[in-house]
């Protein structure tokens, strides 16, 4: 179903429609904000029909597009691509000239603006602020991404190379939350391995002390065996000789 018809068709009201001799192959980009409709970011075509018909498109997409979900409306002889953040708040919308515009690169577009605004502003931030000033680094984006993608052709290379580091991001990402959720199992392998190790150290002390203390017994008998035999040898030598004298 056309834009026009699924949308925003009036009887009194003009309907923008891209120019089928459009020599920009994506005049229109946008950010905005569905709970008051208000339009946070833009480039391309700013003339108060577009501003306008953007301004409905957010209305009509609180009640007709799901969070997280995207959508590509017909619009003349060209398209608008829309798709929904997963919280349902900010919807980004991107209109191509020709419908001959690959649908996946049209995407692949929203999905880096999205990423780019995730990174930059905070869920506070988008639900509070009034617009984006002119000279910010996501209106830059925004512009660099109309020019990046304006040839399919380079826009389908700079989509593999965006998808892989996003592939290797997530993995990256993964690999990090991994490691925190392991931080206190390992912690505590930490701690256990340190009290084994005083536990062994306490327990090599303490037989080294249980050897001192039977070594001094071991001495202190052998010892006193030396001195009561010494004992019995001069009491022996005694009764040898003088025992006899005392009885003639």
């Amino acid at each position: 179903m056309a834009l026009r018809d699924h949308y925003y068709q009036s009887k009194n009201e003009p309907l923008l429609v891209p120019n089928a001799g459009n020599e920009t192959p994506l005049p229109f980009l946008t950010i905005g904000r569905l709970h008051d409709q208000k339009i946070l970011a833009s480039v391309g075509d700013q003339s108060e029909v577009t501003i306008t018909t953007f301004v409905k498109l957010l209305e009509a997409s609180r009640y007709k597009l799901a969070p997280g979900k995207r959508l590509r409306l017909a619009w003349g002889e060209g398209s608008v691509c829309c798709q929904l953040d997963e919280r349902g708040e900010i919807l980004y919308s991107l209109v191509t000239a020709s419908l001959d515009y690959p649908e996946r690169l049209a995407f692949q577009l929203l999905n880096e603006l999205q990423d780019s605004v995730r990174q930059r502003l905070s869920p506070e931030e988008v639900t509070n602020m009034t617009s984006l000033p002119h000279e910010s680094v996501i209106i830059s984006k925004m512009q660099d991404l109309l020019a990046n993608y304006r040839d399919p052709r380079r826009a389908d290379k700079l989509a593999d190379l965006y998808t892989k580091t996003r592939l290797v991001k997530g993995a990256t990402e993964q690999s990090i939350r991994n490691v925190l959720k392991n931080s206190e199992p390992i912690s505590s392998l930490e701690i256990a391995s340190q009290e084994m190790d005083m536990n062994g150290r306490q327990f090599q002390n303490n037989a080294q002390n249980l050897k001192k203390h039977f070594w001094w017994k071991n001495v202190s008998f052998m010892a006193g065996m030396g001195l009561a035999g010494v004992l019995f040898l001069v009491l022996g030598i005694w009764f040898f000789f003088y025992g006899n004298t005392a009885n003639p």
